[in-house]
C-alpha cells in the first residue's frame, strides 16, 4: 500500500468501542481497556496452539513507551529502561511465549491475598498446574511458600533467592567477605524445598523443588563443573565444581531473554505517542516469533515422521 494509506489506517487504528469506557474512578474501571478486547482475544490462542515442551520460565519484559502514562515504568536494570512492563511465561528451549499478563499497577485479582510477585506466577502457571513442568523463576518471584504451592499442584520450580526472605534458613547464608574456596556449596532441606548457597565470585542462593542433595549415581560420581577464568595469565581457565540446581538454572532461565532478542532483530514496531499502539505491535511480534517458533516445530515433526 501507499505511504499515505498506510498512515491513514494507522492515524484510525482502534480495537475497542470509547462510549463504552467505564470512566476512571468508577467500579469496573480497566487501565487497558482500549486492547482489551485483542489481549482477551490473541492470549489464549497462545497457549492453545502449541504445548511447551517441560522447562518453562517466567520473567519480566519491556514495551518501550516514554510517553505520559500510568503504566509506564523505569527499570535501569533492563535495556529498554521506560516503557510498560510484562509479564511473561515462554518455553526455555525456544522462547515460545505462552502467557502474557500487563502490569497495571497493585490493583491485580488475588493481591489481597498474596504479595504481588506470588500473584503474578499464580495467574500466568493457572492452565499448566498439575501437569509436571519444571518452571524457572528469578530471586523476585522466589519464596518458599510460593514453592510449595506449586509443588502441591505438581509443578516443580527453581529460583534465586533472597537471603532477607522469611522461611530461608539463616545459618547457610554466606557472607561476601567469608573467605571460602570458590565452588564450595552447602544445603539444607525442608519437605520438598532444596535450598543451597554456593561459592562463585560471590555467594548464590537457590531454592528448588526439582533438585534433591543425593543424587543417582550417574550424576553422584561424575562432578559438574562450569568454567571460569583463572589467575591473571592463567591459560584456559579453571573448571570450578557446581550443584547441578545452579547448572540447570543458567541452562533454562533465558527464554523470555531469548524472546526478546530475536524480536528485537526483525521488529515490526512504529513510532507513536499512543500507547494501545505499542502494545498492539509488540504483540503482533511475539505472533511473528511464535509463528517462528511453530514452523519450526512442524518441520522437525515432517522429519521425524519420514
Amino acid at each position: 500500500m501507499s505511504r499515505d494509506r498506510f498512515r491513514q489506517i494507522h492515524r484510525y487504528l482502534h480495537f475497542c468501542n470509547e462510549t463504552a469506557a467505564i470512566p476512571r474512578g468508577n467500579e469496573g474501571y480497566d487501565k487497558l481497556f482500549k486492547v482489551r478486547m485483542f489481549l482477551d482475544d490473541i492470549c489464549p490462542k497462545f497457549r492453545n496452539l502449541y504445548k511447551p515442551k517441560r522447562d518453562i520460565c517466567i520473567d519480566e519484559s519491556m514495551i518501550p513507551f516514554k510517553g505520559r502514562i500510568s503504566l509506564r515504568q523505569f527499570i535501569p536494570s533492563k535495556r529498554t529502561r521506560f516503557g510498560i512492563k510484562a509479564w511473561v511465561m515462554a518455553e526455555s528451549a525456544t522462547g515460545y511465549i505462552s502467557e502474557f499478563l500487563i502490569y497495571t499497577g497493585k490493583d491485580i485479582d488475588g493481591l489481597k491475598d498474596h504479595d504481588l510477585a506470588g500473584t503474578v506466577v499464580r495467574q500466568l502457571t493457572q492452565h499448566v498446574l498439575k501437569q509436571g513442568y519444571h518452571l524457572y523463576l528469578d530471586n523476585y518471584y522466589t519464596k518458599v511458600g510460593l514453592l510449595e504451592y506449586l509443588y502441591e499442584n505438581k509443578v516443580c520450580a527453581t529460583g534465586t533467592a533472597r537471603v532477607d526472605r522469611s522461611q530461608f534458613p539463616k545459618e547457610i547464608i554466606m557472607k561476601t567477605k567469608m573467605k571460602l574456596q570458590r565452588g564450595y556449596s552447602d544445603w539444607r532441606m525442608c519437605g520438598p524445598v532444596l535450598t543451597q548457597v554456593w561459592i562463585d565470585s560471590k555467594p548464590v542462593h537457590i531454592l528448588s523443588t526439582i533438585h534433591y542433595p543425593n543424587y543417582d549415581d550417574e550424576v553422584a560420581n561424575s562432578t559438574i563443573y562450569v568454567k571460569r577464568k583463572g589467575k591473571k595469565g592463567a591459560v584456559g581457565g579453571i573448571n570450578v565444581p557446581c550443584p547441578p540446581a545452579i547448572k540447570d538454572y543458567n541452562a533454562n532461565m533465558g527464554g523470555v531473554d531469548s524472546a526478546d532478542q530475536i524480536m528485537k532483530y526483525y521488529n515490526c514496531g512504529r513510532k507513536s505517542s499512543k500507547w494501545h499502539r505499542r502494545i498492539f505491535y509488540h504483540l503482533l511480534e511475539i505472533c511473528v516469533h511464535n509463528a517462528f517458533v511453530l514452523e519450526s516445530w512442524f518441520t522437525d515433526q515432517r522429519a521425524r515422521s519420514h
